[in-house]
């Protein structure tokens, strides 16, 4: 029986039914108050993220730094540092469960285990007037007031956007609740503050399927095959292309924590969605009737399916097509006068290098990654021509 048409709904249910549309109505209240609160004093944005997100000091990117702005998180893969611990966010209440008592930081603190299990740790900024003075304290429990200023910071339209999409994640994402501000938050922006998060990226990540930066990365490249059209490279965060390159780099890269081992962990690779919610498919080494080795793809729902086929077909199939593709749109954007095509031209060499190791059986079997350019093309030349001014031009910005 459908859910919503419950015709057997009973008391219970029917009290329920006013406790939300109770909750509802407060909490749009709340929401309006926020919104006359913020127009009035406006707030801090690294400290109002900071709360946010549980960071003692975040940057325009999302990514915690150390209080002198050095990374804590890497800034292309991971949101974890094996050299500097997390810094939480250091201003907070504890909220009892049940008496909703609020008690000071150094109270919960200083409670046992079993005491604190009774606790929420809610964390709190303060909206100043212009003289620095608290004119209202904000706690991240209050639903009508986050809403607010989740809807609000996105629209500034920095790149922590992206972080906002790895924390809607439906396994325990921190800020699942405000998947459709977030989401909806995104799509509003200008074409030019989310070309690189397009509408099918959105989707996946309001379906809560995103869960980690590297799964990010990979809906973030199979987003890039479908959608991505060669104008569109030009509004594209120089930083994505980084992130492109340290992938398609992994596959031959042998320097420790840069292989695609070390990319692409077997977890993350196994717990992968894609926009519909399958698993990521395969790639198994099968040999045709004459001998000749191949990759014969697995189905995401085979149950045969095993982690490190998945790995093969990131290898041997996603990151060739994004190699391809990348040829494609490779003139096009080496006439590109912005300073995305900067760091777009320091990774498309990896083009030819990718003509190397599609002759190594170890790494590409079948489909070839690169066939040759027809020499009428000339386009290595015309590569090579672009690189090297590409490579003079950011010598000289750097003198």
């Amino acid at each position: 029986m459908n859910k919503e048409l419950n015709l057997n709904a009973t008391a219970d249910f029917e009290s329920r039914q006013n406790e939300v549309l109770t909750a509802i109505i407060a909490e749009n209240q709340e929401r309006q108050t926020a919104a006359l609160l913020f127009d009035k004093y406006g707030f801090n944005k690294a400290t109002a993220r900071g709360m946010i997100f549980d960071c003692a000091h975040i940057d325009d990117d999302g990514f915690e730094v150390d209080e002198y702005g050095n990374y804590i998180e890497h800034d292309n893969s991971t949101h974890a540092s094996d050299a500097v611990e997390h810094q939480p966010w250091p201003y907070y209440v504890g909220i009892h469960k049940e008496t909703r008592e609020r008690i000071p930081a150094d109270a919960y603190d200083a409670l046992n285990e079993d005491e604190r299990g009774q606790y929420t740790k809610v964390r709190f900024f303060d909206i100043v007037d212009d003289n620095d003075q608290p004119v209202w304290r904000v706690y991240s429990d209050n639903t009508g007031f986050m809403h607010e200023l989740i809807a609000r910071d996105i629209a500034i339209g920095d790149l922590v956007i992206r972080r906002y999409i790895m924390e809607i994640d439906k396994n325990g994402g921190m800020l699942r609740e405000y998947h459709k501000t977030i989401s909806e938050g995104i799509l509003s922006l200008p074409f030019e503050h989310h070309a690189e998060i397009s509408p099918m990226l959105v989707e996946h990540a309001d379906h809560g399927y995103i869960r980690t930066p590297v799964q990010y990365v990979i809906a973030s490249i199979e987003m890039f095959l479908r959608t991505m059209k060669a104008e569109d490279a030009a509004y594209y965060d120089p930083s994505t292309f980084e992130s492109y390159r340290t992938v398609i780099a992994s596959v031959y890269e042998t320097t420790p924590g840069q292989t695609f081992d070390d990319l692409f962990s077997d977890e993350e690779v196994a717990n992968y969605r894609n926009v519909n919610g399958l698993k990521l498919k395969g790639m198994r080494k099968s040999v045709c009737e004459k001998g000749v080795v191949f990759w014969d793809e697995v189905a995401s729902d085979d149950p045969t399916l095993t982690v490190e086929e998945q790995k093969n077909y990131l290898r041997h199939h996603v990151i060739p097509g994004l190699v391809q593709k990348i040829r494609r749109i490779t003139d096009r954007m080496a006439q590109s006068k912005d300073t995305t095509s900067d760091s777009f031209m320091r990774f498309v060499v990896l083009n030819e290098i990718c003509r190397e190791i599609n002759q190594h059986q170890d790494v590409i079997f079948d489909p070839t990654v690169y066939e040759e350019a027809p020499a009428s093309h000339d386009y290595f030349r015309k590569l090579r021509k672009a690189l090297e001014a590409q490579e003079a031009k950011m010598e000289n910005d750097e003198n």
